[in-house]
């Protein structure tokens, strides 16, 4: 039988939280703890806990720090099984979501397991389904489509933590990122170190949490980012990348500065951008603090930091 925390970073999103807890409430296969982490000065999510509205006993964590990597950290580090189950507050976990998840660990070497987030629900427009999930390839483009999945069962290299689960001994939070909040691009890091000792990571389209996608209280806004957040969202994707070989820290930084892509764009995408104005106005207000934030990465590997992690018990 395994044994499974669900950990849930929350912030000031009480009735998101709500409904979450009533799905990891109804699993068919319930978790043997379920921790919810706050933040010190979330007085709304506080005074929620404390209500006689609990679908299910749970644990608090409470962390001074701002950030979904300090909540994950925190979580990650009061929990007591062999195997941790990570999803956000405002997604709904179908009920067999934890059975699908356990069932890949049957095999000794997988070190990870993650499914599908419908975002906007099973009742949003459908974008067109993708094969690609989840890949790196050997220049360090991401590949995501992690929402639009389809397909079997297969290894990926990085999984979504609105929808995953790791062995205790597999899971390691990214601690020097940047970004306010968000933080974005810490699950790559999390993906690189489980693959780099020697875990697979398997993501299937069939394991599914609906995903009601909220409000960001921070600079890291999904719809209209600023441009700082922009800028760290370039650093962290390729500092994390480039901390894991020379070789991949140079392909990742020549790739990023000269092709990049639609939400980091580099110097061939930016160009192309303008003959096509309603690619122009997205493009073009992120190119400079794309190239620059990787720019920072590349000169931090070459003054020779690279990315930490928080790490349990194993840094204790």
């Amino acid at each position: 039988m395994f044994e499974v925390t669900v950990i849930i970073p929350t912030f000031r999103r009480s009735d998101q939280l709500s409904q979450c807890l009533l799905g990891v409430a109804n699993q068919t296969r319930p978790p043997a703890e379920t921790i919810v982490v706050l933040r010190e000065d979330d007085e709304e999510t506080r005074a929620y806990l404390s209500s006689d509205r609990m679908p299910l006993h749970l644990k608090q964590v409470t962390v001074t720090r701002p950030g979904v990597i300090e909540a994950m950290a925190a979580g990650l580090k009061s929990s007591k099984t062999p195997f941790v189950a990570f999803t956000d507050d405002d997604a709904i976990p179908r009920p067999d979501w934890l059975e699908r998840l356990t069932g890949d660990f049957a095999d000794a070497h997988v070190g990870a397991s993650g499914g599908r987030d419908l975002v906007g629900g099973p009742l949003a427009p459908g974008e067109p389904l993708k094969d690609v999930v989840g890949l790196l390839t050997s220049w360090g483009r991401l590949r995501g489509n992690h929402h639009i999945g389809q397909g079997p069962a297969r290894d990926v290299n990085v999984l979504k933590a609105v929808n995953c689960m790791y062995r205790a001994e597999a899971a390691a939070i990214p601690r020097n990122l940047r970004g306010s909040g968000a933080q974005v691009h810490f699950e790559v890091g999390m993906g690189l170190w489980a693959q780099s000792r020697g875990w697979r990571i398997v993501y299937d389209p069939q394991t599914l949490v609906d995903h009601y996608p909220g409000p960001r209280f921070d600079r890291d806004s999904r719809s209209r980012p600023a441009q700082s957040a922009v800028y760290d969202a370039a650093y962290n994707l390729t500092f994390i990348i480039a901390s894991f070989g020379t070789s991949l820290a140079i392909r990742r930084t020549l790739f990023a500065l000269a092709i990049g892509d639609r939400s980091s764009p580099g110097l061939l995408t930016a160009l192309l951008s303008l003959v096509r104005s309603d690619e122009r106005r997205v493009v073009l207000p992120r190119t400079k603090p794309a190239l620059s934030g990787t720019l920072l990465a590349a000169f931090d590997i070459i003054r020779g930091r690279r990315l930490k992690f928080y790490h349990f018990p194993l840094d204790e």
